[in-house]
């Protein structure tokens, strides 16, 4: 089974999000006021992003590959 491959703009794209939703809950990660507390910057949590990525396809490419194999399966059941 393939993954596809994940590119910066993937990373990118969720470290944009994770920044916008803490900015707007205004806390910082360890829950400190958003003053309080620096954004790392997208180098220092790159390899983050992409083992968390990584992660998340390979869990939607196993989904999809057990739906698929559902589908395909002939099961009898005998009471």
């Amino acid at each position: 089974m393939l993954l596809p491959r994940l590119d910066t703009t993937e990373m990118q794209e969720l470290y944009d999000s994770s920044v916008a939703a803490q900015e707007q809950s205004g806390q910082g990660a360890d829950g400190s006021s958003a003053e309080a507390s620096q954004v790392p910057s997208f180098d220092e949590v790159k390899d983050q992003l992409k083992q968390q990525l990584t992660s998340q396809k390979e869990n939607e490419a196993l989904t999809q590959r057990m739906e698929e194999l559902r589908e395909e399966a002939d099961i009898q059941v005998n009471l």
